[in-house]
């Protein structure tokens, strides 16, 4: 698969959109889903979606991208449909998907199994590769996720609220163990 890559050039940092961020490191970037029905106390719903509030949070998000990893969860997969967020290419990350705890994480068709913390991380080390390879490539990466799956992805240094979107800057070249700088996007 080949992807053609186009910098975003501007005349003057004045000139930059008042959302556009640019970090002096690779980066990518990450999206806590919008707030969903299960945020509000709707536990008993599989695969939970956005509440009306979400869809209004998710409106005011935008941002162009190169690429954007979306878990295949509903309410990750409908703040992207409500907001104004641009992407060249879709890629739906089943890696990307809430920890696996609650009724709300599960789409309704799968048996109700709670996955371990073991598993969990194990997924991190398939979306960490593919980010550093499309990072290094020069790519603008989101990643649409959840609290769980971006806290535990950074030991704990990322809670992202709903609809909150920070950057993780990475040192691509030490791939073993890249390291990460968390940068919050003020809204």
């Amino acid at each position: 698969m080949t992807f053609s890559y186009q910098e975003e050039v501007f005349d003057s940092p004045s000139r930059r959109p008042w959302n556009e961020v640019v970090p002096p490191k690779p980066c990518f970037y990450v999206l806590r889903h919008a707030e969903s029905e299960y945020n509000i106390g709707n536990h008993d719903v599989f695969d939970a979606p956005l509440s009306g509030n979400g869809k209004i949070q998710a409106s005011h998000l935008y941002g162009h991208f190169d690429i954007i990893l979306c878990s295949p969860m509903t309410r990750a997969l409908q703040t992207l449909q409500c907001s104004n967020i641009i992407g060249d290419k879709l890629v739906l990350c089943h890696e990307l998907r809430e920890f696996k705890m609650a009724k709300a994480d599960f789409l309704p068709f799968e048996e109700v199994v709670k996955e371990t913390w073991l598993e969990l991380e194990e997924r991190f080390s398939v979306v960490l590769d593919a980010v550093v390879k499309l990072v290094s490539l020069g790519y603008k990466v989101l990643a649409i996720g959840h609290h769980q799956w971006f806290k535990r992805f950074t030991n704990g240094e990322l809670v992202l609220k709903n609809a909150e979107m920070a950057t993780i800057e990475m040192n691509v070249h030490e791939l073993e163990e890249p390291a990460v700088k968390i940068r919050k996007i003020g809204k």
